[in-house]
Order: C-alpha cells, then sequence, then structure tokens
C-alpha cells in the first residue's frame, strides 16, 4: 500500500494544492485539511493509516499550528512531521523537518527519504 500523508494547509486561491498535486503525482495517497479544527477530525478518523504529516504556517497561529503537529505527534509518534514556512526557518517544536514552502522539489525528496518512492515499488 502506498504510503498517506495528511496534508494541513490553508486552502489555496485558485482550489487546488501544489504540495497535494506534487504528493499525489509522485503516488503518495494524499489527505488535506484546511483549517486546524478540519486537521484535527482527519487526524482522529484517519491515524492509524498516515505515514507522515505536512503542515504549513500558513494554516493559523503559530500555536495553532504547533497544536496540529503536537497531536500528530501523539497519534504517531515514529512518523515523520514536515514543517513549511515561507523562509524555512520558522521553527516548529513537534517537527522532525523545516522547508521552504518555496522549495517542493525538497519537499518530495525528503518525503521520498523518509517514506520510501511509491514509483518503485511493484
Amino acid at each position: 500500500m502506498r504510503p498517506a500523508l495528511l496534508v494541513a494547509e490553508k486552502e489555496p486561491e485558485n482550489g487546488l494544492s501544489t504540495r497535494k498535486l506534487l504528493l499525489e503525482t509522485a503516488k503518495y495517497n494524499v489527505i488535506t485539511s484546511h483549517s486546524v479544527a478540519e486537521s484535527l477530525e482527519s487526524l482522529k478518523a484517519f491515524s492509524s493509516g498516515l505515514a507522515g504529516l505536512v503542515v504549513t504556517s500558513h494554516l493559523g497561529a503559530e500555536n495553532e499550528c504547533h497544536a496540529v503537529a503536537k497531536a500528530f505527534r501523539e497519534a504517531r509518534p515514529k512518523a515523520p512531521i514536515f514543517f513549511l514556512s515561507p523562509s524555512g526557518t520558522n521553527h516548529c517544536t513537534w517537527a522532525d523537518h523545516h522547508l521552504s514552502t518555496f522549495e517542493p522539489d525538497k519537499l518530495l525528496s525528503l518525503v521520498r527519504t523518509e517514506l520510501g518512492d511509491p514509483t518503485k515499488q511493484p
């Protein structure tokens, strides 16, 4: 089964998440949420099947983003958390990786390193 990620980010203005498209094109399963409340609901419903979390600093106030990451860490202690911010220097205590929102190639490379490459699986 392909790894599934929860992508928690503010709803894009154009209606299509670049990160969701990038990860799905790379053959990962993606569940998206567009608010802290929706992220926490998705976590409750799908946590057992999630291999990782991608959360952006745009989701809400800093402490709200941290709340999503903390809840994910409690539900999936060994699964990686990728925290994205425009500069890549914003910090989330619960995240394993901090990246810029403007470097999708680095995100994909890191996700493949952490979760494996589904395109190479039979």
